[in-house]
């Protein structure tokens, strides 16, 4: 070898590839990239399902740890990758950004740059996503309000954060303002219902691109009937003023879950789940858990469908524990 290099990273692995890709697009550096296995030819690298067969020597050190006395001395399996990519080529994992509030909290803390919209930069020029990524940057997003999993006003709240000048028009059955309002409050540009004709969809996405808000013409006239109404009845105001993860929780209330079903749903303890239905029941000038449920479901029959929106399905093990 008689060339000279400036750099040498030993290691292939995440971290190497990225550091020996970093040090290159200096063109007055020389770098070289060391690495014990070959190159990531192995079709199964590629295949989603593929880490499964990835325990051959060729692709992986094959490591063990020491004896484990909890586990009566047996030795665990330790995947180690032996390929171009090290160990993320053999081995399954789910990517995240992570959430914005942890970064901005580091550069509230004294480190200069490593707020989220310093770090943002750099997430996206490490990632291929042509979703969202820059040079494939929407200016509109339709969104079925009522997603299989998950919580859509967190979602449209994410969206907005990480692209502010994206505007999100919402597509819903359910022509409640109440929910039209908390959509618009999370940063929806527009509600509609998806019954609709094509061509208001299209009308709807032509106002909100400039700017504007729209409304389903059912969704506007709730709200004009509001306006005119003299005094909404204690119940109406109580709901209105529950938060996005009362009413959530609210829902599935109406919908018969228990305290411990909805914890399981959003993640949470269930004494959290009980601390907001005391916070619920206060609002809604209720004073006793089965009145809660009672009115909860009343609600729910009267608004929703058996599977409401912000409410992933059920379980047929939840169903079958009942309330």
């Amino acid at each position: 070898m008689t060339e000279r290099h400036t750099h040498i990273v030993v290691g292939a692995g995440a971290a190497g590839c990225a550091v020996a890709a970093r040090l290159s697009e200096d063109p007055d550096k020389r770098v070289l990239l060391l690495e014990a296995g070959g190159r990531d030819w192995n079709p199964l690298i590629h295949m989603p399902a593929g880490f499964t067969k990835l325990t051959g020597p060729s692709v992986n050190w094959g490591f063990e740890t020491v004896p484990q006395p909890e586990l009566n001395d047996r030795r665990m399996h330790y995947p180690q990758g032996r390929t171009l990519g090290g160990s993320t080529s053999i081995n399954a994992m789910i990517y995240i950004r992570g959430n914005r509030l942890d970064y901005d909290e580091w550069r509230d803390l004294g480190n200069d740059g490593w707020g989220y919209d310093g770090v943002l930069p750099y997430f996206r020029k490490s990632e291929n996503n042509e979703r969202l990524a820059d040079d494939y940057q929407p200016d509109l997003m339709i969104l079925d309000f009522r997603l299989k999993a998950g919580d859509a006003l967190d979602f449209i709240k994410t969206l907005r954060v990480e692209n502010p000048g994206l505007k999100v028009l919402v597509l819903s059955q359910y022509d409640e303002l109440l929910f039209a309002e908390r959509a618009l409050r999370a940063g929806a540009s527009g509600y509609i219902m998806k019954e609709n004709a094509t061509d208001e969809i299209l009308r709807a996405a032509r106002k909100v691109l400039t700017g504007e808000l729209y409304f389903s013409e059912r969704v506007a006239a709730a709200v004009v009937q509001r306006t005119l109404r003299e005094k909404p009845t204690s119940s109406r105001q109580g709901i209105e003023r529950l938060s996005d993860r009362e009413m959530q929780v609210f829902q599935l209330l109406g919908a018969a879950y228990s305290a411990r079903e909805i914890a399981e749903q959003f993640h949470l303890s269930r004494k959290t789940v009980e601390t907001h239905c005391e916070k619920i029941k206060h609002k809604l000038s209720l004073y006793t858990a089965a009145e809660l449920k009672r009115f909860a479901r009343q609600w729910a029959s009267e608004h929703l469908e058996p599977a409401g929106p912000w409410v992933a399905p059920r379980s047929q093990n939840s169903q079958s524990n009942g309330s």
